[in-house]
């Protein structure tokens, strides 16, 4: 048994699904044996989950986004508490089914990582690093001018690393642009770098830092 849909189909937002961490969507499942299923077409990392590609493992959850599910509005006055919660289905008791302890981190509110970061470097080694924002709202190219904030304000942080060691931090950026000057190199390396690597943070009013855009400059 095959089911598939056109590649259009799937990039106008069907067969999407939540593989562990994972937003996928696919344009054709492919019956292999009850309860088993291979799935092409793949596009990975969708809707700013591309953070989460590395990290899978068999058995993980499979949850199929068909528009059957609803969002459960958590106040932000939750944020980072634990709470215990009962999931109820029908025909069960709230007395006959187990506790889970959830702690609500905000991670639909968290900002995309950034993209295509670059560095560009002048005669003394100063460095200008730049970038461009994405939106987690709205962010359709429908009208040739920049996507919606959808944030309180326009904030950054960047992070310069030394291995895997942060040795400065970029803070209060509010444009997609930060300056990182050879003394400053200097200061933190010993010597002005012809490469580095870097992480780019857009940050929330709310939850604060949102998922990083690492990338060598």
């Amino acid at each position: 048994m095959r089911q598939a849909l056109t590649p259009l189909a799937a990039l106008n937002g069907a067969n999407a699904a939540l593989l562990g961490q994972e937003i996928v969507q696919f344009t054709t499942a492919t019956l292999l044996e009850p309860g088993k299923y291979r799935l092409s077409g793949l596009l990975r990392g969708r809707l700013g989950t591309e953070w989460a590609i590395a990290g899978h493992a068999a058995g993980e959850r499979f949850v199929l986004l068909d528009g059957r599910l609803n969002k459960l509005s958590v106040p932000l006055n939750l944020l980072n508490s634990e709470r215990v919660y009962r999931a109820v289905s029908f025909g069960l008791s709230l007395g006959g089914v187990e506790s889970d302890s959830f702690t609500y981190s905000g991670v639909a509110l968290k900002p995309y990582s950034p993209v295509h970061v670059a560095g560009v470097r002048d005669s003394s080694g100063n460095l200008t690093l730049s970038w461009v924002r994405r939106t987690r709202v709205d962010g359709n190219w429908q009208d040739r001018v920049d996507a919606a904030l959808n944030e309180v304000s326009e904030a950054y942080e960047v992070d310069i690393l030394n291995g895997g060691a942060v040795v400065r931090s970029l803070l209060g950026l509010s444009t997609p642009m930060a300056g990182y000057s050879a003394a400053q190199q200097v200061a933190d390396f010993g010597v002005a770098q012809s490469s580095l690597n870097v992480r780019v943070y857009q940050v929330s009013g709310l939850v604060g830092r949102g998922y990083a855009a690492e990338a060598a400059v």
